[in-house]
Parts: C-alpha cells; structure tokens; sequence
C-alpha cells in the first residue's frame, strides 16, 4: 500500500505496529504473492489461512483493515493464482456521471472506500493502464472550451486526463492532467 495518512490511521485502529507488519510483508514477498500469477491457492491459504468464503474460481477474504471489503484471489483453470484485489463487500449502485471530469470523478467516488470494480462501471474501459499492484488507469477526454477564446489564441485547446491511482484495487488517489490537445500542437 502507498505511503498515506489513511493506511497509518486503520493500521493504528488495528494495533499493528509498523514492526509487527514488517515481518508478514516479507513473509508474502518470500511467498512470491506479489507476483502476478502464483502457483496454486495452497501457497495463499498457507499465508493468509483458509478463505472466509470461495466462489467458482475465486478465494475471498474478509479484511480486518477495511471491514467494508473484501480482497479476492482468482484462480485459473491450470491452478493458477492472481490477485484481483479489494472489493465492496456490498457495493451500492452507482448513478451515470453528470459531469465528466475531475469534479464529477471525486463528487462520485471516495478515496480508499471504491475499487478499480465501481470506477470502471462507471467510466468504462480506460485509455491506459500501469503497474501493478500499485496501479494506475488513465481516462482522456476534450475540455470544452469558448470558441472565441480558443480562435484568437487565448486560450487552446485542451484534453483533459484523469489518473485514478489503485493499490491492490483500492482508490487512493484521483488526479487531474491538463495538457493542450494534438490538433493544437501540430497546427503551431
């Protein structure tokens, strides 16, 4: 998980030490479950214990840290394990976007409550996706802008980018990226 104010604060609900945490992340990173693909569920079960429940294909875990989610481990037809992240135990529904862009993105989702899961039903399919498992998803889209502003040079222009940062599935950040459009560019 990325260094926030946030994780401190459910570690320190819990009473975890960052002392005592330090040996269960070297345990997992021994375990080879930071890995994309893990072989067989026994390797996870070993680690963190039998699930609170499986689905078909899936091992699901309730979390002390985030008791509204769940995390969720898939497994392949060849045993295969990967982690597909955090959950909402009980999602509610999401309403369609009104505004599409940065403020309509934060009046909708809360950081370190929605999943990867909630954003893309809400936006679709992202322009761009990096990293794992700290992870990123990229949507673009254009700025309206006044066309007067935009003709006498004022004003170009521009795209709007929006980067919804993951950890493990989980949103912990939601950032805004201007940048003038391609057409502007190639016309100057």
């Amino acid at each position: 998980m990325p260094n926030d104010p946030a994780v401190t604060r459910w570690r320190a609900r819990t009473g975890l030490t960052q002392a005592e945490a330090g040996p269960l992340v070297a345990a997992v990173n021994a375990a080879g479950l930071r890995d994309d693909l893990v072989s067989g569920p026994e390797r996870v079960i070993a680690l963190f214990g039998p699930p609170s429940f499986t689905r078909r294909n899936r091992l699901v875990y309730d979390l002390g840290l985030w008791p509204a989610h769940q995390f969720v481990w898939a497994i392949s037809e060849w045993g295969d394990v990967a982690a597909l992240g955090m959950r909402l135990r009980d999602p509610a529904a999401l309403l369609p976007i009104s505004v599409r862009g940065v403020e309509g993105a934060r009046a909708m989702f809360r950081l370190w409550h929605h999943t990867e899961h909630e954003v893309r039903l809400v936006w679709g399919k992202p322009d761009h996706v990096d990293g794992h498992p700290q992870r990123a998803w990229h949507w673009s889209y254009d700025v309206p802008q006044r066309v007067d502003r935009v003709r006498l040079g004022f004003m170009p222009p521009t795209v709007q980018r929006l980067r919804f940062g993951f950890a493990w599935g989980l949103l912990y950040e939601l950032v805004a990226e201007s940048r003038p459009s391609a057409l502007h560019r190639a016309v100057r």
